[in-house]
């Protein structure tokens, strides 16, 4: 990696640094267009998200000091990470360490890194110490394990690799639990947490007691962390995210509270945000609507992706939102206004409208080489009704991935809009086979059987995505205009017919 890649453009550098010592300006930032000292810590934190977070790219780093303008970075959420925020794929950092309270409590990256080679200051408790008391931390009466030296034996931990005695004093060991990617990179988790064998026993995520201790059960760890810190345990934002999918009425109050509380980070309430428009859409619409307009671009973006825009009330709340300051929250609000007829669209709004639809196609284009961009560009001409160019990017996609699984829904509607029924039915199924529990597809599946004329396997399609979506309403009322329709159809035989 380049200098210019943190530090930017360094034309500006040159020239300052052939000045002699006395003619150089001062407080230029020795002629740096981004500053790296002397900056808060999310600040900081954002210049690194750069290339250290999991993200979609929409252009090239202009170095605005706005995330949001060449990135949507993900949030900690399934399926890339676990329920309850711990790293499940190659997630590069950002968002894991920015629900962590060390980053709510100003820790930049440059306090345990060095930041041009990336290395840790220290390979010992001292990297934790430099803040933490070591008398009450770095102890036995909290870690409850062994020193390098003292007399035990190593342990085999669940990716078969052995850490002798010793390595359960290291605090990293403990609250950045490591896993393997690419075979052989261990990547810690970065968002610092407290180890909860509780969570993996009741939301199936891991913990860094058993991670280590691979041949001990939950129940075990679970025994030890109960002796050594007490009963009682903190509810994690996870359990609430769990409970929000059971769609458990009590889980609203707390989301709410989640996403009003300041001492939650933003990513985190961006989710509690995304999950009360997921499950309690009803309940929301005051919540979205000032959402649209938060400071905080996390939670912004998160209101305008999760947004229904399908009624003139979306539509007048999205509109004001394409002089929005961010690049990314500008497109997405051009993606979702492009369901709506031109008419639609108020004459004071059409060529901002026009404006930022060009910089969306732009942005499709940019990433187009991907199998994800392809896709996104089958959309947006499915939207605007250009099924052609829709069905090429769509099928484009697939040949580059196979395993890009939402395309073959999309596919399967666009063929039955072009009236090819059989390859239609075929990406219904193959979507079916890989993500069997998702009922709306299942539903979706179901209409178009039953526009097939196939009307009893659409009515048992239709009872299993009850079971999946009990959340969609259109399902059970479908269900009995189903039932209603094959009773007519078919005659009762105890009411007599034609004999033999």
């Amino acid at each position: 990696m380049s200098c210019e890649a943190c530090h930017a453009p360094a034309s500006e550098h040159i020239k300052w640094a052939n000045l002699s010592e006395y003619a150089r300006p001062q407080g230029v930032n020795y002629g740096l267009e981004v500053k790296t000292s002397d900056i808060d810590n999310k600040t900081y934190v954002d210049q690194c998200a750069r290339c250290h977070s999991r993200r979609v790219s929409i252009a090239d780093n202009d170095f605005s000091g706005n995330l949001y303008n060449h990135m949507m970075p993900e949030l900690p959420d399934e399926p890339h990470y676990y329920i309850d925020g711990q790293i499940r794929d190659e997630d590069y950092v950002y968002a894991s360490f920015t629900q962590s309270k060390m980053y709510m409590r100003d820790v930049k990256c440059n306090d345990c890194h060095n930041v041009h080679s990336t290395a840790r200051l220290f390979d010992d408790n001292r990297l934790c110490t430099q803040c933490h008391r070591a008398d009450d931390y770095d102890t036995p009466r909290h870690h409850f394990h062994k020193y390098s030296g003292e007399k035990g034996e190593s342990v085999v931990d669940v990716y078969g690799k052995t850490n002798e005695v010793g390595s359960g004093a290291l605090c990293i060991n403990c609250h950045m639990s490591q896993q393997p990617f690419m075979g052989i990179d261990f990547r810690a988790d970065h968002s610092l947490r407290i180890p909860r064998p509780d969570l993996t026993k009741t939301l199936g995520t891991p913990n860094a007691c058993n991670q280590c201790h691979a041949d001990k059960s939950t129940d075990w760890a679970i025994s030890y962390i109960k002796q050594w810190y007490g009963e009682s345990q903190k509810l994690q934002y996870g359990e609430v995210f769990k409970m929000a999918e059971k769609l458990n009425p009590q889980a609203y109050a707390i989301l709410k509270k989640m996403y009003n509380d300041e001492v939650y980070p933003e990513s985190i309430r961006a989710l509690a945000l995304k999950k009360m428009m997921q499950f309690y859409s009803d309940s929301s619409t005051q919540i979205v609507e000032g959402a649209l307009l938060h400071p905080d671009a996390h939670i912004r973006y998160a209101a305008v992706h999760n947004m229904q825009a399908n009624s003139s009330e979306s539509l007048d709340l999205l509109l004001p939102l394409l002089k929005d300051e961010s690049k990314a929250i500008r497109i997405e609000v051009a993606y979702k206004l492009s369901v709506f007829p031109k008419e639609m669209i108020p004459e004071q709004y059409e060529k901002l409208l026009d404006q930022v639809i060009t910089e969306y196609l732009q942005t499709l284009k940019y990433n187009a080489d991907f199998p994800v961009g392809k896709y996104s560009l089958g959309n947006y001409y499915y939207n605007v009704g250009d099924y052609e160019k829709a069905k090429v990017f769509y099928e484009r996609a697939l040949v580059q991935d196979a395993l890009l699984y939402p395309v073959k829904v999309n596919l399967a509607l666009l063929y039955n809009q072009l009236g090819d029924y059989e390859k239609a039915e075929q990406m219904f199924l193959e979507y079916l086979k890989n993500v069997p529990n998702d009922g709306n597809v299942v539903f979706s599946y179901a209409l178009f059987l039953s526009e097939r004329g196939r009307y009893q396997e659409s009515l048992d399609y239709m009872l299993k995505a009850e079971k999946l979506a009990p959340k969609n309403e259109r399902i059970p009322y479908n269900i009995s205009q189903m039932k209603e329709f094959l009773e007519i159809a078919s005659p009762n035989p105890s009411q007599g017919g034609e004999s033999d």
